[in-house]
Order: structure tokens, then sequence, then C-alpha cells
């Protein structure tokens, strides 16, 4: 992930769309790659989430850091 910013991107999309367990490193590799996009000027986005993914993070009260996308059942 280090070295994306690096590469010219100009957004980073994470899909989580197939997570089915999700621990505290796993949202701390979120927190980073949101910081390290925002310091590079990068879009960040989470484009799909699993309902186990977002469960984690809003637990986490991290839904008010991270916009969600839409749930698809």
């Amino acid at each position: 992930l280090a070295n994306e910013p690096k590469a010219g991107f100009k957004k980073l999309a994470i899909n989580a769309e197939s997570v089915d367990y999700m621990d505290s490193s796993a949202v701390a590799v979120l927190l980073f790659s949101k910081r390290l996009a925002e310091e590079h000027q990068m879009l960040f986005e989470i484009s799909t989430i699993s309902e186990t993914a977002a469960k984690v993070i809003k637990l986490a009260g991290l839904d008010k850091v991270f916009k969600l996308p839409a749930l698809n059942h």
C-alpha cells in the first residue's frame, strides 16, 4: 500500500465484498490506507462491503470515518 501513491493513481478503492471475518488488524489497515490516500491527495473509498465487515466498522464507531456503500443482499 505504501507504494501506491508513487504509482500515480488518483484513487484507492477497497473491495470488501467477500470479507467474512474482520479483526482489529484489518480495521487498522483500512485506517492506514485512508490516511495514506489522504496524505497523497488520493480519493479513498470502500466500493463494496459485506454485511460482516460493515457490522465490524459500525461496532467500532468508524462508520463516521468511512463512508460505507449500500449493502447488496
